[in-house]
């Protein structure tokens, strides 16, 4: 979802050709890696535990694999 956000934003940067869009993308990237690393991911951490460090190893962060995860 975050990818798929930022994603548009750069495409609409491209559209508009606009370099303030450009900014805007990476202001929001930056926002929210750094929401998916101070909550989200200590969350999950906390509640799922071995699972969820087994899943982190295999699964890239923000590059989707090409192949499903079968944990």
């Amino acid at each position: 979802m975050y990818v798929a956000v930022v994603s548009l934003i750069l495409a609409q940067a491209v559209l508009f050709a606009d370099g303030a869009v450009l900014i805007y993308a990476a202001i929001t990237a930056a926002l929210m890696t750094a929401f998916v690393m101070v909550y989200e991911e200590p969350v999950l951490a906390a509640r799922y535990g071995a699972e969820y460090a087994s899943y982190c190893r295999a699964v890239p962060r923000w590059i989707p694999r090409l192949t499903p995860w079968r944990g």
